[in-house]
């Protein structure tokens, strides 16, 4: 992490002085591309919308970096702005075009690193070297390195060549959208590298709780509603439920002691509410029976209730873990075999359910299902089907 001053690049660490608070530079190179060439809200004109002109440096890394993606490919820029990336690890040289670590290289002059290409720009350029970047092969310049309005452009500017009209800036919405970013950026977005940059406890500590503040706030997101579909409304949920649960409660679920329950304990651990969940007895109809161990499928020794009960022994299904690469590899043109096997596997898991609830109907098999559940991480090394 380090900054040029005056085109020479210094190793230096973020200033923090005293008081241990991150500062974010602001951006220096404010230009716009625009339809016609005209000068944007900031910055200089010249700068026309044209196929094959821009070139986007990004690392895969850096969240900032990431929506100039996401808008390059909703947008369908792809065959008009090529990219490069850099390496994802960062010593005393900044970003690096090192290939041995995940970059593209400098697919415009070979550079080595990151600041030779804000040199190139200009040679006695003084700050921090950051991306996204925005380059124009036509002039040799930075066009932009403000994330926040590259999307801009990226969202309106080449319309005209691609036809690509979605628009996710609209008009009747901007007021509301700036009034969110307002909130959002420097509470949120940054309020994480505040907390992360931050050099003593004091200023760790304001950004941490100003960041967790800002994400249980319901109001703000939806005045007027009550605040009730936010993402505070994830802890009175929590709340609530905790309220349903007495000493006495026993959870039966069909294949949650896998999924749904850590899940649940998940959600508490992450609402930072103590976990109602440990103390109760968990009854689970269908215990994992698989494990994955270096990629092959194999039975757990655990035995199961739906093994016990039902004579059920899985031996060659696939679990519906694997449902969504079976989807994908089955949308891209290739064999549909694993996703009938998914089926297979699914269909079993509704048989066996109703042969369990047909066999509870007995109270003596009722009293051999009942049993407490064992710790969590006595599972060993059975993996969940």
């Amino acid at each position: 992490m380090g900054l040029l001053i005056d085109g020479r690049w210094h190793d230096q660490w973020y200033e923090t002085g005293d008081s241990g608070r991150f500062q974010r530079e602001s951006a220096q190179r404010r230009n716009w591309v625009t339809a016609d060439g005209s000068a944007g809200p900031s910055g200089s004109g010249g700068f026309k919308a044209e196929a094959g002109r821009y070139h986007l440096y990004v690392s895969l890394a850096c969240p900032w970096a990431h929506r100039t993606l996401i808008l390059r490919k909703l947008k369908g820029l792809e065959s008009l702005i090529d990219v490069s990336v850099v390496s994802w690890l960062m010593r005393e040289q900044g970003w690096t075009f090192d290939r041995e670590f995940g970059s593209s290289g400098d697919h415009l002059d070979n550079l080595g690193y990151m600041h030779q290409r804000y040199t190139a720009d200009d040679s006695h350029y003084t700050g921090r070297v950051t991306v996204p970047v925005l380059w124009d092969k036509q002039t040799g310049g930075i066009v932009s390195n403000e994330s926040a309005e590259i999307i801009r452009m990226f969202n309106s500017a080449f319309d005209g060549l691609t036809g690509n009209g979605l628009d996710f800036y609209p008009e009747p919405l901007r007021e509301r959208i700036d009034q969110l970013n307002e909130r959002i950026y420097p509470a949120v977005n940054n309020g994480v590298y505040r907390a992360g940059f931050a050099t003593t406890q004091e200023a760790y500590e304001e950004a941490f709780d100003e960041v967790f503040a800002t994400l249980d706030d319901r109001a703000w997101v939806y005045p007027g509603h009550g605040g009730d579909t936010t993402l505070g409304a994830e802890r009175a949920m929590l709340k609530t439920f905790s309220t349903w649960l007495r000493p006495e409660t026993v959870l039966v679920s069909y294949n949650g002691r896998s999924y749904d329950r850590p899940l649940l304990t998940t959600r508490y651990r992450l609402a930072r509410l103590r976990d109602p969940l440990i103390e109760l007895r968990h009854v689970d109809l269908l215990h994992p029976v698989r494990r994955r161990y270096r990629g092959v499928w194999a039975n757990c020794k655990l035995a199961t209730v739906e093994r016990e009960l039902l004579g059920v022994l899985r031996e060659d299904d696939l679990p519906g873990s694997e449902a969504p690469v079976a989807w994908l590899n089955y949308l891209r043109g290739g064999s549909a075999d694993k996703l009938r096997r998914v089926g297979l596997h699914n269909a079993q898991d509704l048989r066996s359910l109703f042969g369990l609830l047909e066999a509870m109907r007995d109270a003596a098999v009722v009293h051999t299902v009942v049993v407490p559940d064992v710790p969590m991480d006595a599972r060993g090394d059975c993996g969940f089907g």
